[in-house]
């Protein structure tokens, strides 16, 4: 299978609410701070900052689970990204698996879901955080 990229996070917020920060542009911007286009229904495209990071959305479960395509910008093939979120009383385990990327990129790819994605996610819903007090 290659190399993987696993990664756990423990957010103190519902999963519906994490849902939203993922499927939700204005969200998305709030925590991200760029453009967003996206939309949790399997089949649709998305693309976060201006087009940086795209793909397509395989398979959804509103809530639960997410399987992206997933692709940067100079990729020649797409990743596949699979994220899962498991309730446990007022915290949400957000599980991240990231597989079939360009191999070279593993350290920095691990590194931006943390810094990009889901630490800045867990600062908006945690601490009320916009991406510029980040």
């Amino acid at each position: 299978m290659g190399q993987v990229i696993i990664k756990t996070y423990s957010i103190k917020a519902k999963p519906e609410r994490i849902w939203k920060c993922l499927f939700t542009p204005s969200e998305i911007y709030l925590w991200g701070g760029g453009k967003a286009y996206i939309t949790d229904q399997a089949g649709s495209k998305f693309s976060y900052w201006e087009g940086e990071a795209f793909g397509k959305i395989f398979e959804l479960e509103k809530n639960k689970k997410v399987v992206l395509e997933y692709f940067e910008l100079g990729w020649k093939s797409p990743s596949k990204v699979t994220i899962k979120l498991f309730e446990s009383g007022s915290r949400t385990s957000v599980t991240l698996e990231h597989v079939s990327f360009p191999p070279e990129l593993k350290d920095e790819l691990s590194e931006n879901w943390d810094k990009w994605y889901f630490f800045s996610i867990k600062k908006h819903l945690e601490e009320g955080k916009l991406v510029e007090n980040i």
